[in-house]
């Protein structure tokens, strides 16, 4: 790839990214988010830095504001935060980052050579490295599309696409598509990875994967990474708690998401996503054989039988998939290796 620095394009011609970060109560690593922005290998001038967040430091807010960072700090939902960040930016681009992630040092000079060379996409989403809290390198994550993708590209692959909604940290978006969705997006308790990619696909829009590791996705110790190597018979009830609130919330906003949609196609293979997290959700509450279980498996038969033309035409794999799934959690409701199944589920839903 060209230098972009070197490059003698007027600066109108090339798009002005906006990276917003986002930081929730948590402090320990936002200056690594910060100074992987402020390491990359465009011109500063490029790009600016917006960073939104519930509490005062003095030292990282005094960083900011010797580095010309907007530091804006408010209390709200994940919503809320992404709402205020793109009314305020001034990008064409805008290029998302949670802050116990980082950039790659090539990550804006990447983004920017895609969207020039494809004006007609609207979202872009990168590769992830996954490490740990120290930096280390736990796995480099694998994607099965990439290149310029359509709505029917995207939607014949979608058991596929599930990367490409995981990780905010990796998704670049045109502002200018998603400006009518914002007050859509302000009520959004959770999943602004999945709602970034829904409505793009909503307006039947092209989609851009690339297999570049732009992104450093940090696993550790919280509510949404949860170490399983440490998972005992002392804490699993701990554990359940967490996994119960999270799911809650997963469940409550992809309903969300679905209510908000235009597209019934789009509607259609998102309702599996809901039903797999209610499903997972009543593994955990220990539901499965309860009123509430039968009412969920009476849901997921009725999808199936009417969705089964719909499945023949656009993806076999999903019925097989759900099955699948309740055959799984089926065998570990009974499995007296409670630590050993939560650890086996956990691994195959990444929450």
């Amino acid at each position: 790839m060209e230098d972009l620095n070197n490059q003698k394009v007027e600066s109108m011609n090339l798009p002005y990214i906006s990276v917003i970060i986002t930081a929730y109560n948590r402090k320990q690593y936002l200056m690594d988010a910060i100074k992987s922005v402020l390491a990359q290998t465009i011109e500063r001038s490029l790009y600016e830095i917006i960073v939104i967040k519930n509490f005062k430091d003095d030292e990282i807010d005094d960083f900011m504001t010797k580095n010309n960072i907007k530091n804006i700090i408010m209390d709200g939902r994940i919503g809320e935060f992404l709402y205020k960040g793109i009314s305020e930016s001034k990008g064409k681009i805008i290029s998302f980052l949670d802050d116990d992630d980082y950039f790659d040092i090539n990550k804006l000079e990447t983004i920017i050579d895609i969207f020039n060379k494809n004006p007609d996409i609207v979202y872009c989403h990168n590769n992830q490295i996954w490490v740990n809290a120290k930096n280390e390198i736990i796995k480099k994550n694998k994607f099965f599309l990439s290149g310029k993708i359509n709505f029917n590209e995207a939607i014949q692959n979608f058991l596929k696409t599930n990367d490409l909604f995981f990780n905010l940290s990796s998704i670049c978006i045109k502002k200018e598509y998603y400006l009518k969705y914002l007050e859509i997006l302000k009520n959004l308790i959770t999943h602004p990875d999945d709602f970034m990619l829904f409505f793009a696909l909503d307006g039947y829009s092209n989609i851009f994967i690339t297999q570049s590791y732009l992104t450093y996705y940090r696993l550790h110790n919280s509510t949404s990474n949860i170490k399983l190597n440490e998972l005992t018979l002392k804490n699993i009830s701990s554990y359940r708690t967490k996994k119960i609130s999270l799911l809650s919330s997963y469940v409550e906003a992809t309903n969300y998401i679905i209510e908000n949609l235009n597209n019934e196609i789009l509607k259609t293979l998102i309702k599996f996503q809901l039903i797999k997290e209610k499903i997972y959700l009543n593994y955990f509450k220990k539901n499965w054989f309860n009123k509430e279980g039968i009412k969920l498996f009476i849901e997921f038969i009725k999808y199936i039988i009417i969705n089964k033309k719909f499945f023949k035409k656009y993806s076999k794999n999903f019925i097989f998939h759900l099955f699948i799934t309740n055959l799984y959690l089926s065998f570990f409701y009974f499995s007296n290796k409670t630590t050993i199944s939560y650890r086996i589920l956990s691994r195959l839903y990444i929450l």
